[in-house]
Parts: C-alpha cells; structure tokens; sequence
C-alpha cells in the first residue's frame, strides 16, 4: 500500500503552508475588467446614439448589448427592423466603428415595444 518515503511526503506536504486563491476571485476580477471595458463602450455607444443611426431613427431603437464584437439593438417594430437591417446595416456599423473605435461584427435586432419608453 504506502511505503515508508510516500507517507513521508505526505507528511512534509501537510506541513507546508500554502495559500491558495480561489479560482472565482481570479476569474471574477478578469470578468470585471472586461465587463467594465464593455460597458463603458457601450456608454458611449448610448451617448452618441443620435450620430451613429440618424435622427430619423434615435428614437425608434436604442442600443442593448454589445457581445463578441455583435451589437443587439432594441427596435420598436418589425418595419423599423426590417429598414435598419435592409437599408442601414453597412453604414450602422461603419459608424459605430468611428464611434466606439471598437470593430463591430455585425448587428441583431429585437423588436420591442418598450423602446418609445427609453
């Protein structure tokens, strides 16, 4: 089973103290950081939402989520979705890239209602 020089490192390795860091705490600041960085490109985005998409639709949608460089937008119907999409797409995310200074993939579009309300 054990011989005598295992059960003597398991003894040396019992009195060694070691400081261990729990993984969530290394992660969770590395999450932190990217979250933070996320966000302030994100606030950004907000703030300069009128120049990015054009008065004719600031008020129709409204910047959600920025993920894996793909931006979801907030549309108020279908029809704004469709014309955001079709028509503005290319020229959305040329803009936000001059906005943001982030390269922006491409971008989603959710209908919801709630964005008149914003």
């Amino acid at each position: 089973m054990y011989n005598e020089r295992h059960l003597e490192n398991l003894w040396r390795n019992r009195q060694r103290r070691v400081n261990y860091v729990p993984l969530k705490d290394v992660i969770g600041g590395i999450n932190d950081n990217l979250q933070k960085l996320g966000s302030s490109r994100l606030a950004k985005l907000k703030t300069n939402w009128a120049e990015v998409v054009g008065d004719e639709l600031t008020g129709l949608c409204f910047p959600l989520h920025l993920k894996s460089d793909i931006l979801t937008i907030a549309v108020y119907s279908s029809a704004v979705r469709f014309h955001l999409e079709q028509f503005h797409r290319q020229a959305v995310i040329e803009r936000i890239c001059e906005v943001v200074g982030k390269k922006v993939r491409d971008i989603k579009c959710i209908v919801d209602a709630s964005v008149l309300d914003a």
